[in-house]
């Protein structure tokens, strides 16, 4: 049985038997499957903007920029390894949308507490799940208290040399710049 999908050339669709996993040749394979995304949006960096009260002795730093407002918890110690530092951040989108978009996560991670520093999103046991709106948490700690991830060091691709659909970089290279300054391949190219 021949597959055919409107827009995509045949030569794209994988033979019978076959999946997309098999086809993985190499950057821009996929080119013909899914349709090109908008780039990123160049990053706006946060801007702190006081603190407020929530009662009971709490208090909140109050971060925000024209897409995100963000509240920041800072504790001196109680990390669950080693009792360190951490921080929790609340974000919420400025529209009060869903949208989820870990690159200006990233982005807000590294504008509070720096490029250093490491974060997690959990997705609770659904006993103690908690969705009562469109806010997002990290909890932040220092580099090197998370024993896990991704193995190798830093590596960032443009959509051009991606192995897997990604959407390009905003032309704006510094939310993607190492704290080392290095830079992806692309954006050396274009700094020559």
């Amino acid at each position: 049985m021949k597959i055919t999908l409107p827009g995509i050339p045949a030569h794209a669709v994988p033979p019978q038997g076959r999946t997309l996993r098999n086809l993985n040749v190499g950057p821009g394979w996929w080119h013909h499957l899914v349709p090109p995304e908008p780039a990123s949006l160049a990053w706006e960096r946060l801007r702190y903007v006081g603190d407020e009260d929530a009662g009971h002795g709490l208090r909140y730093e109050c971060w925000e920029n024209s897409r995100y407002y963000c509240s920041v918890r800072r504790f001196k110690k109680g990390w669950f390894i080693k009792n360190r530092p951490y921080v929790v951040i609340g974000i919420s989108n400025a529209d009060e949308s869903a949208r989820h978009d870990w690159r200006d996560f990233q982005a807000i991670k590294n504008d509070i507490v720096g490029r250093d520093w490491e974060a997690v999103e959990l997705y609770p046991a659904e006993s103690r799940l908690k969705d009562p709106s469109n806010r997002f948490y990290l909890w932040c700690c220092e580099k090197g208290l998370l024993d896990f991830g991704l193995p190798g060091g830093r590596m960032v691709l443009d959509a051009d040399e991606a192995i897997a659909p990604q959407r390009p970089l905003p032309r704006d290279k510094s939310l993607h710049e190492a704290s080392d300054g290095s830079i992806p391949r692309r954006r050396r190219e274009e700094k020559l």
